[in-house]
């Protein structure tokens, strides 16, 4: 059974292959705080982060050792604990094989590292009863030595062995004293004339009365040996002295007050009479006036880091503390046990007064009064759990900072010191590719950091993965190694051009559900606080992917839809498509088939590319293959509701060979720019659209277009393949493959033509535009620009985000976002940005540039961008022989 269990521990996958000497305590000593599982645990109603427990902490030596007897691996513990590798959370007591009494490791300075803990830090010494016999002619059964381990006392199955204990730093406890308990205090006549309950009632408030003065008296020494010659003398450089003591003692001075006030009432309560009635009004007033508890526990773990830190350098508060540990008072107790002390004690009353409570008849006071009492408590004990929870996480996240290095990009993402910033988990897993590697995994609030133990620190290996990002899968299955160890493997999965998939192996099942227990959580509580926008359905399982989707747009609540194989038309309302409803025969309303019934098949034509409405003419633009043709809505949207035609529907074709077209508004003129692109130059037509409407050319389209202003150029060129085209104010923005060409609408001005004056989108001169110029792996191509506010401009690129204004100058130099996908189209529903990367879309907010929402998706494509919608289609997740027509509905509509 041990064996099986050592096999199953995460000591075994870590490949640490080298067999160790248990005698040897440096070594026991690394092994054990590699093996050892920290976690969060509570005691006395104080919780405890990065804690063992005393029973878990000697399954682990026995683990290590092969050691069977439980009192054998207690000593070789407390060998560990007397040099300082652990401590009891309370600075109590020593070692104990008890599920109930918690430990921690010395924590590890700013500056330090877990690899400086596994060497200089760790303890020192030959454990003798372990250690081999020192007899170079030592023959089993047959040595001189008459301490000989080969002789009749082994250790591996011998219970009896004779091991001498190791002294502890503080002495036994004395036994207690006659006086110790109340029936001791009382004529023998009393204790006659009470019950066993009702005595048992009475000896725990003595206790409680006998504990609370060896408290204060604590608090008193604490104040007059330790504070008032720290203040007084110079232990401590006076520039920094006032602040060390208010750091490190807090607010103590006021919970000695505070506790004083309780002591005296009690001892008054107790002198009235022999047997005291009742406690519990006392704790009901002192409840109230707890609070500097709170101030207090939350500093803790900073006073201890303060310290620590002092201590480092002066080594004149290293001689004072320890002289202060021979005083007679302090018991040889560390400072450490007397800093612990007032939150100890507060989480002592509870236990204390819960059976004072329920030892006290039925109708008693006290019974009504406690559980009053214990409210207040419990509701403190829990403010200080998380004010220290709260600071241990600061000061974590402190030395991470420190510790975890690697490319400028990724460290530049982590914002460990960021208001707020939390660790949820953090831990060793394996990483097995060409052999096994152990990693340091953290995960933060934010996202998932995959680290390698270095000298130096943490460095990391994989890029960051935002939570919003990650997914993981993990399946019931485990994998067995070479060397027949078990492993429980975790497939991580990161979408976008910094990411991948991976997997790392958890030692146990445990180990493994607590890590996709955590991150899941985590991530999810992400995606629900982030979540800006959601997917409204639009179409679902009705287009199969052998007719693709290519584009939509919605008029008169109608929703129109471009495909391989032509034009489709289909109601709409806010929350999705509506099927057509006929009424049969009976007068019943009958849905009709939604895959049937939903869209009519208005345009039969193949390859349709981009569809676009001018409501005051009454025109559908078209554009299929590379043919643009014009089309009367009027006579569309009457084939859409079964309605017969006067005459044969005919589109006016405008152009050919178009790649492209643009509608929109520039100078105060609605205009259409037809675009023909090549690999070398790009041709761009701007025409007019002219007309009255169908009013009063009874649904014919009539005259459409005329070039823009007869006596202007009515066309212009640009170098280089065009990707998009953008209006502005008075210019048209033309993105290519050399960049932002700007085109000024009246006089046609281009960017770099020879012919033509020079109107330059970027001013190149200015140095914070240099991002452009440096070297990269692939091709930075520009795709989007819109404009946000005051003049200026936001320009999206391939690989990141920038601002200019309206001189071409980059500002809030500082502002840039990388995509952490590749994406292939833009839209802004301001204040947000929208990424469209073919297996997600990336949310960020324009002003900060921080992520706020990813939406996963399959094979998408942005369809219109136009009027506030915000149509895309992707692979349907249901079935993907289909597509998923969505639309993006932002949560402020």
């Amino acid at each position: 059974m041990l064996a099986r269990e050592r096999r199953e521990s995460f000591a075994s996958i870590l490949s640490i292959s080298e067999p160790i000497n248990p005698a040897i305590l440096s070594q026991t000593a690394k092994r054990f705080v590699q093996s050892v599982t920290k976690t969060t645990a509570t005691k006395d109603m104080l919780e405890y982060q990065d804690c063992f427990s005393g029973k878990h902490g000697v399954d682990v030596i026995s683990d290590i050792t092969g050691i069977s007897n439980r009192h054998i691996c207690i000593i070789l513990g407390r060998a560990l604990d007397a040099q300082g590798f652990f401590y009891d959370v309370t600075w109590m007591h020593r070692f104990r094989d008890s599920p109930n009494e918690l430990y921690k490791f010395e924590e590890t300075k700013p500056d330090d590292t877990n690899d400086s803990l596994l060497s200089d830090k760790l303890p020192t010494g030959v454990f003798v009863p372990l250690a081999a016999c020192y007899s170079a002619t030592c023959v089993k059964g047959r040595c001189y030595s008459p301490t000989c381990p080969k002789k009749a006392n082994k250790l591996k199955n011998e219970n009896t062995v004779m091991i001498p204990d190791i002294r502890s730093s503080a002495p036994a406890p004395p036994e207690p004293a006659a006086a110790d308990y109340w029936s001791c205090t009382v004529p023998p006549e009393v204790l006659a004339s009470m019950t066993a309950k009702e005595i048992t009632r009475q000896e725990v408030i003595f206790e409680l009365i006998v504990t609370e003065q060896e408290f204060v008296k604590d608090l008193e020494n604490t104040i007059k040996f330790i504070i008032h010659p720290l203040k007084e003398s110079d232990i401590i450089d006076i520039e920094k002295r006032e602040e060390f003591v208010n750091q490190v003692f807090s607010n103590i001075v006021e919970i000695y007050t505070l506790n004083s006030k309780l002591l005296k009432k009690l001892l008054s309560r107790q002198k009235e009479e022999l047997v005291v009635d009742r406690i519990g009004d006392i704790f009901v007033n002192i409840s109230n006036e707890i609070y500097p508890y709170v101030e207090y526990g939350g500093q803790q773990a900073f006073a201890k880091s303060v310290l620590d830190e002092e201590r480092l350098t002066n080594t004149e508060l290293v001689r004072f503390l320890k002289e202060c540990e021979k005083i007679p008072v302090f018991r040889k107790l560390p400072i450490e046990s007397f800093l612990a002390r007032p939150t100890t004690r507060l989480g002592r009353y509870p236990l204390l007064l819960k059976p004072v409570m329920e030892k006290a008849a039925e109708n008693h006071p006290d019974r009504i009064l406690i559980p009053q009492a214990l409210t207040g408590f419990k509701a403190v004990l829990t403010n200080i759990n998380i004010e220290a929870g709260k600071a241990e996480n600061i000061l974590k996240l402190g030395r991470l900072n420190k510790q975890i290095f690697g490319p400028t990009d990724q460290t530049a993402c982590l914002n460990l010191l960021e208001e707020g910033r939390q660790i949820i988990r953090d831990g060793k897993l394996m990483m097995r590719k060409n052999n096994e590697t152990e990693v340091m995994v953290f995960l933060f609030d934010h996202l998932l950091l995959v680290t390698k133990q270095k000298d130096n620190g943490y460095k990391i290996i994989r890029h960051p993965i935002p939570l919003e990002f990650l997914s993981i899968h993990a399946d019931t299955a485990s994998l067995t190694t070479a060397d027949s160890t078990k492993t429980f493997p975790i497939t991580f999965v990161h979408p976008g051009r910094f990411g991948g998939t991976f997997i790392l192996h958890a030692g146990t099942q445990s180990d493994r559900d607590s890590w996709v227990e955590a991150i899941q959580k985590q991530a999810q509580l992400i995606t629900d606080r982030k979540r800006k926008f959601e997917m409204i359905y639009l179409v679902d399982e009705y287009f199969p992917r052998t007719n693709p989707v290519n584009c939509s747009l919605v008029y008169l609540n109608q929703l129109f839809i471009g495909t391989d194989d032509g034009l489709y038309i289909g109601a709409e309302d806010a929350y999705g498509v509506l099927p057509r409803i006929e009424v049969n025969d009976g007068g019943m309303s009958n849905i009709m088939s939604a895959q049937t019934e939903r869209f009519t098949k208005v345009i039969d034509i193949e390859n349709i590319i981009q569809i676009d409405v001018i409501p005051k003419i009454d025109m559908l633009l078209l554009l299929a293959g590379k043919t643009l043709a014009a089309y009367p809505l009027r006579s569309l949207l009457q084939l859409a509701s079964g309605n017969a035609l006067e005459e044969k529907l005919r589109p006016r074709k405008i152009g050919e060979q178009v790649k492209f077209f643009k509608q929109g508004v520039c100078n105060n003129l609605t205009v259409v720019c037809t675009v023909k692109s090549s690999s070398t130059s790009t041709l761009v037509k701007i025409l007019e659209p002219v007309g009255l409407g169908v009013s009063k050319h009874n649904g014919k389209i009539g005259r459409l277009f005329k070039a823009k202003n007869q006596s202007l150029r009515q066309e212009f060129d640009v170098p280089g393949e065009s990707r998009s085209l953008h209006f502005l104010s008075s210019n048209i923005c033309v993105a290519s493959m050399r960049g932002f060409e700007l085109v000024e609408f009246e006089s046609l001005k281009t960017q770099g033509k020879s012919k033509l004056l020079n109107l330059a989108l970027l001013d190149m001169s200015d140095p914070n535009l240099d991002i452009l110029n440096q070297k990269r792996d692939r091709v930075l191509k520009p795709i989007s620009i819109f404009k946000v506010k005051n003049n200026q401009y936001l320009l999206c690129y391939n690989e990141f985000g920038i601002f200019i204004d309206e001189k071409g100058r980059r500002i809030k130099p500082s502002w840039i976002v990388y995509w952490n996908g590749n994406p292939v189209q833009f839209c802004m529903a301001y204040p947000y940005i929208l990424a469209y990367d073919p297996s997600f879309i990336e949310i960020r907010h324009i002003e900060t540039s921080l992520v706020q929402q990813i939406i996963r998706t399959h094979n998408l494509r942005g369809l219109t961008s136009e009027n506030g919608l915000l149509h895309c289609v992707m692979d349907c997740p249901n079935n993907p022989e289909y597509q998923l027509l969505f639309r993006l509905k932002q949560h402020s509509e």
